[in-house]
């Protein structure tokens, strides 16, 4: 196998005043040993992610592109870009987390869970919000989440962020 390059970052801004990260490759890797285990988690990994989010990461980690150069290839406001960023670190964290555990023991804390996640009935709720048809308005969900799980939403937007986010968690769970 050849051996492995580490790729660490610095974060910089040039005279636009626009992230920049300067790629800085080890080249003597003779204190940290390839290990064949961590890439192999970390391709598993990046390749549960979107493809947006894959894209991004790569982008931005292993090609060193600023948040602005992403956002014109990506077609994206910078706003866009920065979100994409935490979502896909979010992911990774999450999808890594029990590799770390197992291969170097360090507990990885689990992002902090929405109100309907920690819920006790989270895979009623998903069933609830996934029969939600398209057409529908969220009044009837939100209606239910009160009176039979006294969860109180006060806007659609935290039912439609849960569907989008955590949903897929639930799908494969299933």
């Amino acid at each position: 196998m050849p051996e492995s390059k580490f790729l660490k970052k610095k974060r910089r801004f040039d005279s636009n005043n626009e992230h920049r990260i300067e790629p800085l490759f080890y080249q003597d890797n003779s204190d940290i040993p390839y290990n064949p285990r961590v890439e192999r988690a970390v391709r598993d990994a990046l390749e549960r992610l979107s493809g947006t989010e894959r894209e991004f990461v790569e982008r931005f980690y292993l090609q060193g592109q600023s948040y602005p150069e992403i956002a014109e290839s990506l077609n994206k406001g910078i706003g866009k870009v920065e979100g994409l960023h935490e979502i896909a670190i979010k992911k990774l964290r999450k999808y890594l987390a029990e590799f770390v555990k197992e291969e170097y023991d360090i507990e990885i804390k689990p992002a902090p869970k929405c109100i309907l996640c920690a819920s006790p009935s989270c895979n009623e709720i998903n069933r609830l919000i996934s029969s939600k048809r398209d057409g529908d308005t969220w009044q009837k969900t939100i209606r239910i989440l009160k009176n039979k799980y006294q969860i109180i939403i006060k806007s659609p937007q935290s039912l439609i962020g849960h569907k989008k986010y955590h949903l897929e968690d639930y799908k494969d769970e299933k």
